[in-house]
C-alpha cells in the first residue's frame, strides 16, 4: 500500500468540494501540481526589529528549497516577535513576556485551520525559541517538542568540564540565546533576564506534561513523546494532595482518567479541599502514526 503523504491536507485539497479552496491557492500561485504534494507549514519568525529573528528570512527561502526539492510543498506564514533588548525599560517592555504566548497561538491556529501534513518552525530568540516549541507541543508532535526542550535546557550545555568552558554560562539559567560564529560557537548569550526559565518552566509544565489549572479544575492533556514510558508529579491544593501518574495506553485504547479508582468522564481533575490524598491514573492514546 502506497504511503499517505498527505493525511491532514487532503481534505482542504481532495475532491470537486474543494474546488474553492483550491482556487484560493492558486490565486496566489499554487498549481495543481503544488497541491497534490504534502503541504508543509513553514512558521517564520523574522521580523526586521532587532538582530536575533532578522536572518530568518533568508533561512526561509533555502528550507522552502529543500521542501521542494523533496517532493513537498512550502506554505510560508509569519508570527510575532518583540525585542526585549529594544523595549527594555520602557513601557513595551511589558508586551516582551506574553508574546511567548501569541507566538504559541498564532503557529498553532495558522497550522491547524490550514490541516499542513507537517510544519516547519524557524526561530532565533528567548521569546520565539520558547514560543514554537509550545506550538509544537500543542499540536501534537511531542516526540520534536521534547528534543527541542533538551537542546534549550542549559544543563545539556554543561555536562563536561569542556561543555562548561565552552558555554562560559550558568547551567541553572536559560540564556537569551547560544553563539553560532566560528570564533565563538557554544558560547552562552545573556542570562537572568526577562523571565526566560519562567517561560521554560511553563514549556514544560503546561506543553509537554500537559497540567494546567482553570478555576476550580486542573485539566490534563500530556503530550508525551514516544520514548517517555511516562511521568509522575504531586500537584497540591491547599490542603489537598493529588498523586498523578501519567502513562502511554496499550495500542488502539483511548485516553482515560481514574481519581482513586473511580473512572471521570474527562481528562480533568475537579479540585476539591478535604485535606486528603487522592491517587490519580492517566493513560493517554497513543497519537497516530
Amino acid at each position: 500500500m502506497a504511503e499517505n503523504l498527505k493525511p491532514r491536507s487532503k481534505v482542504i485539497t481532495d475532491g470537486p468540494d474543494r474546488a474553492p479552496t483550491r482556487a484560493m491557492f492558486k490565486a496566489v500561485g499554487f498549481s495543481d501540481e503544488d497541491l497534490r504534494r504534502p503541504i508543509i507549514g513553514v512558521a517564520n519568525t523574522w521580523i526586521e526589529i532587532g538582530p536575533c529573528n532578522y536572518h530568518l528570512r533568508r533561512l526561509a527561502a533555502k528550507v522552502k528549497e529543500g521542501i521542494r526539492a523533496a517532493g513537498g510543498t512550502p506554505m510560508e506564514f509569519n508570527t510575532v516577535s518583540i525585542s526585549d533588548g529594544i523595549s527594555m525599560g520602557v513601557e513595551g517592555m511589558k508586551c516582551s513576556l506574553i508574546s511567548r504566548e501569541v507566538i504559541a497561538d498564532s503557529i498553532e491556529l495558522v497550522a491547524r485551520g490550514n490541516h499542513f501534513d507537517a510544519l516547519v518552525c524557524l526561530s532565533g530568540c528567548d521569546k520565539t525559541n520558547p514560543g514554537v516549541v509550545m506550538a509544537l507541543a500543542r499540536l501534537g508532535s511531542g516526540d520534536e517538542a521534547a528534543e527541542l526542550f533538551h537542546m534549550l535546557n542549559p544543563i545539556n550545555h554543561t555536562r563536561t568540564s569542556a561543555d562548561v568552558a565552552r558555554y562560559q554560562g550558568e547551567p541553572y539559567v536559560v540564556a537569551g540565546d547560544v553563539c553560532a560564529h566560528p570564533e565563538h560557537a557554544g558560547r552562552a548569550g545573556w542570562t537572568w533576564y526577562t523571565g526566560s526559565a519562567g517561560w521554560m518552566y511553563r514549556l514544560i509544565v503546561e506543553s509537554l506534561l500537559g497540567v494546567h489549572r482553570e478555576g476550580e479544575q486542573l485539566n490534563l492533556l500530556p503530550r508525551l513523546p514516544a520514548d517517555w514510558p511516562g511521568f509522575t508529579l504531586r500537584y497540591r491544593y491547599r490542603d489537598t494532595q493529588y498523586r498523578i501518574h501519567v502513562q502511554h495506553a496499550d495500542a488502539g485504547a483511548p485516553s482515560r482518567l481514574h481519581i482513586d479508582g473511580i473512572e471521570q468522564p474527562r481528562l480533568v481533575i475537579p479540585l476539591q479541599d478535604d485535606r486528603g490524598v487522592h491517587a490519580v491514573e492517566v493513560w493517554m492514546a497513543r497519537p497516530e502514526a
